[in-house]
């Protein structure tokens, strides 16, 4: 009786280890779908980008020397840093020193665009004089500024060749955050 007790109890044991060995490959959790691969993540970010895509505006800049240019232009012939910037303040007098440091390593393949929203041009002048000299400088109004979304200023606008805004930046960048700023844009737009 014992023997029989122990066989049924093996049996009974047996087909319990069989039906869970089953569960487990029938129910294996496999590659869980909610979970998102990098190049998923990367998918789907560069759809997010080229749907919000914004372009940048198109406005007419006017030189200090009355010469006008046409943004539109420029970025469909290249990619475009913008910067505005006033003068008197200390933060735009680093940012201009930075940007004069990465305009000579990058000048060829980017066109530098500074813009002043001072209302007096002879005052910009006279900045520029001291910070960049040698350099363009255009001047806008402050509803350009607006047109771009800035609200202080030096304010720095990444655009890609076409229109579109790459990145936008508020405040002062050294020359190496701004030059990784650039190359990092210059980088992901590369076939």
């Amino acid at each position: 009786m014992k023997y029989k007790e122990n066989t049924i109890r093996n049996k009974i044991l047996f087909v319990i280890a069989i039906l869970c060995a089953a569960c487990i490959l029938l129910y294996w959790p496999g590659k869980d779908v909610s979970i998102a691969e990098k190049e998923d993540i990367k998918k789907a970010e560069e759809a997010m980008l080229s749907e919000t895509e914004m372009l940048a505006p198109d406005f007419v800049l006017t030189a200090a020397d009355e010469h006008t240019v046409n943004m539109r232009k420029l970025y469909n012939e290249q990619p475009v840093y913008l910067l505005f910037w006033m003068s008197g303040s200390e933060a735009c007098k680093e940012q201009l020193a930075a940007v004069q440091r990465v305009w000579n390593t990058y000048g060829k393949n980017i066109y530098f665009v500074v813009v002043s929203l001072d209302g007096n041009k002879q005052d910009a002048a006279a900045f520029m004089q001291d910070v960049l000299p040698d350099r363009p400088f255009y001047m806008a109004s402050v509803s350009v500024a607006d047109d771009y979304g800035v609200t202080a200023v030096p304010s720095s606008v990444l655009i890609a060749k076409g229109g579109q805004i790459a990145r936008q930046h508020t405040g002062v960048m050294s020359g190496r955050e701004l030059a990784y700023f650039i190359e990092k844009r210059m980088h992901d737009a590369a076939p």
